[in-house]
């Protein structure tokens, strides 16, 4: 067997080319064919090929779609702020740095100006930004006694 490359648009036609064509559309085929009245008691081993626009683009997009979706009840700006978080992309201090470092000169919190200006730091860590009530209260009830 030996594999011989070949420009897409050539004006020669390639020997063998057109049978390789014809074979390679007819497997396909077979496959697409195969269905369970054929075979009631097994599944193919192969599936079946994508053909349509539609179906290829929606299998891209599924496989894309590893995170949940933000909550129904959430605004549209409260869904990219979801999206942001759950991508690590929100536009922190510290990534803003990184990116634009000509408008925004220092990657450290804006409440301390000591540490790097994180989601992290900024909403858990930081001793100058105030704690939400929700995370005290948790934080009292784990308290050993």
């Amino acid at each position: 067997i030996s594999v011989i490359w070949t420009p897409s648009h050539t004006e020669t036609e390639v020997r063998g080319n057109a049978q390789a064509h014809h074979l390679a559309h007819e497997e396909a085929n077979v496959c697409a064919m195969v269905s369970e009245d054929e075979h009631p008691d097994q599944q193919p081993d192969l599936p079946t090929p994508l053909t349509a626009y539609k179906n290829i683009t929606t299998c891209y997009w599924e496989q894309r779609c590893t995170l949940p979706p933000p909550h129904c009840t959430l605004d549209k700006g409260e869904q990219v702020k979801w999206r942001l978080l759950q991508t690590n992309t929100c536009p922190t201090p510290s990534r803003l740095n990184l990116l634009l470092p000509q408008l925004y000169p220092s990657p450290t919190c804006p409440n301390c100006q000591q540490d790097q200006g994180t989601i992290y730091h900024m909403v858990l860590a930081c001793p100058k930004h105030p704690k939400p009530q929700v995370a005290a209260q948790l934080q009292n009830r784990f308290n050993p006694w």
